[in-house]
């Protein structure tokens, strides 16, 4: 089964910001972990939430209207507009909670996947480069070809992507949605 690492377009779109404020009043100051690593409901606590896109390389604001249907915000989540959503519902309501945010006064939402996926113990290395942690050397999951999930999330590299199948790649790429991500097969790599 083909495994994918979802990457955001971020030098094409920029980085996206949710508001720290409401988050941190919401969750208190280790609130990006304790919703990175989250398996069960956000949505009883989760704040009504503005966001804005920012220049990757510097601190400005672009321009609004640059924001795909699908990107990725806070490494583990999917970002999607309402039409995103609409069209790939079936397939990832069960798999997690759409939490609600807007984006120049357009909503859109965060896919907060409640499934962890543990990968393959003797196929699984970090990249330790003098003592630290620098990213995943490799990186494989033994997932059923029937009834895997076509998103995931794995503790293995802190919560820092969404992974998928080729299940949801297919839908993505078939789809008429404006896709601000890349699906990479290569699973290991290195943090810069």
């Amino acid at each position: 089964m083909h495994i994918y690492r979802i990457e955001p377009m971020s030098d094409k779109f920029g980085m996206l910001e949710l508001s720290s404020k409401a988050l941190i009043e919401a969750y208190g100051d280790l609130g990006y972990e304790d919703i990175r690593e989250a398996e069960t409901s956000l949505a009883d606590s989760w704040p009504e939430c503005g966001a804005a896109l920012y220049d990757y390389h510097s601190t400005n604001v672009s321009e609004l209207h640059a924001i795909p249907d699908i990107y990725t915000w806070n490494g583990c989540f999917l970002v999607l507009s309402e039409q995103a959503k609409c069209d790939l519902e079936d397939i990832l309501a069960p798999l997690g909670e759409f939490l609600p945010f807007t984006l120049d006064s357009q909503p859109y939402h965060l896919l907060s996947l409640h499934n962890v996926v543990t990968p393959t113990p003797d196929l699984t290395e970090e990249l330790i480069e003098s003592g630290v942690p620098t990213g995943i050397k490799s990186l494989a999951f033994d997932l059923p070809d029937i009834g895997a999930p076509a998103a995931f999330k794995t503790a293995f590299d802190y919560f820092n992507h969404v992974y998928c199948t080729e299940q949801l790649k297919k839908r993505v790429m078939s789809s008429d949605l404006d896709v601000g991500v890349t699906f990479v097969s290569e699973l290991a790599y290195r943090r810069p």
